[in-house]
């Protein structure tokens, strides 16, 4: 029986059918919404320009895979943009859930440790209030994916072409790339290993090249280093459990994981593993805190990070740890399970507003049957106004 429970978690196909009926059902409510963050002028943005607009730059940065996406979606009726949109989520997620799975099951070949990591990334609290069905997270999927396979330990080797256009994606999709780039560095140096080696050139290159098309893409913009000047940077009066718990959880996460090295607090060390995904995580956490302040935004991949680090570390060091320290563990572990129930499904902020679906029929319908030229379609936020011959012809 034990074995056969073993089989069924070290089924990838038992790992794909889970993550996506996580994930679709964090969706339910506001499949055929379109989320206020890009809200409909980014998929219009890519209609009424050519293929090049997927280097135009958003807020100063590129975001190419971002806007490769939306052109994908632009090749269908427009009544459906939202539920493509949400579907587009859906994959990317559990294709992150997935990679990070494998990863974890090569670095430590326990098939369900594996496959709840993989879950944290479906499941992972902060991404219900800010990622869930938003475009933009494709750059956040990807530094977690990155992290992961940059922290796998050295005498498990990855493939080092693929990381390497892993991390050339990344770089020309997210600017904080340049965070796990410091992370990579300076873990080299602390553990006095050469840089000088085939391996490390080719990965500092590829970053590198990431970062001066970024770099040089922003300066092209003029737009300054906070890309959001109103940036908040400590906690509010009234801010709820929300903003507490997801804001401060995964750098005590991390940071414990991290002191758990240390000699004198008499825990069992982390692993290799267990270390590069804290620092990485560290590192990412408090770039971001600086650049952009408080942000739901921001909470997603270092929560990933924490839980997953967390687990595996559990999986390492549980039956070592004293009775008081499990007890303590296994509190942590129920408030997290509780926190994830409460944040599952998608929040007022993407489930508010008319149906996406229902809007452009009634728009179409006042076309079809009304002596007008145009008409406002509404949303949660962002109404624009739409020409009846475009939606006509786009239906």
């Amino acid at each position: 029986m034990h074995m056969s429970r073993l089989k069924i978690f070290d089924s990838w196909v038992f790992w794909v059918v889970s993550f996506s009926i996580f994930a679709a059902g964090r969706v339910l409510k506001s499949a055929d919404r379109l989320p206020p963050d890009p809200s409909y002028g980014f998929f219009e943005d890519s209609y009424t320009s050519n293929f090049w607009v997927i280097f135009r730059t958003e807020g100063g940065y590129l975001d190419i895979p971002r806007r490769l996406l939306s052109e994908f979606i632009i090749l269908f009726p427009m009544r459906y943009t939202a539920l493509l949109g949400t579907a587009a989520w859906i994959v990317l997620c559990v294709l992150s859930a997935l990679i990070v799975s494998l990863i974890v099951r090569k670095s430590l070949g326990n098939p369900i440790v594996a496959f709840f990591c993989g879950l944290t990334v479906v499941l992972a609290p902060a991404a219900s209030e800010s990622q869930v069905g938003n475009q933009s997270v494709i750059k956040w999927f990807l530094i977690l994916v990155l992290i992961f396979l940059l922290s796998v330990p050295k005498n498990l080797e990855t493939n080092l072409k693929l990381v390497a256009v892993a991390v050339l994606l990344t770089g020309v999709s997210n600017p904080v790339t340049f965070l796990a780039f410091v992370s990579f560095l300076i873990l080299i140096i602390v553990r006095r290993e050469r840089v000088i080696q085939a391996k490390y050139i080719l990965l500092i290159g590829v970053f590198a090249l990431g970062f001066l098309v970024e770099f040089f893409a922003w300066k092209s913009t003029g737009v300054g280093v906070h890309k959001y000047q109103d940036s908040v940077y400590f906690l509010w009066s009234g801010a709820g459990p929300f903003w507490i718990f997801n804001f401060l959880v995964p750098p005590c996460i991390l940071l414990a994981l991290m002191m758990a090295r240390v000699p004198i607090f008499r825990f069992p060390h982390p692993s290799v593993f267990v270390q590069n995904l804290s620092f990485y995580g560290i590192v990412l956490w408090a770039g971001t805190y600086y650049l952009g302040g408080i942000a739901d935004r921001y909470f997603v991949v270092p929560q990933i990070l924490g839980f997953g680090a967390f687990i595996v570390y559990c999986s390492e060091n549980l039956k070592s740890l004293a009775r008081p320290l499990r007890l303590v563990f296994i509190l942590f572990v129920v408030v997290g399970v509780l926190a994830m129930v409460n944040w599952y499904q998608a929040s007022w902020f993407l489930s508010s507003g008319p149906k996406w679906s229902l809007e452009i029929d009634q728009r179409i319908n006042e076309c079809l049957n009304s002596p007008i030229d145009s008409v406002t379609i509404r949303q949660f936020m962002g109404d624009f106004e739409l020409d009846c011959t475009s939606l006509l012809s786009r239906s």
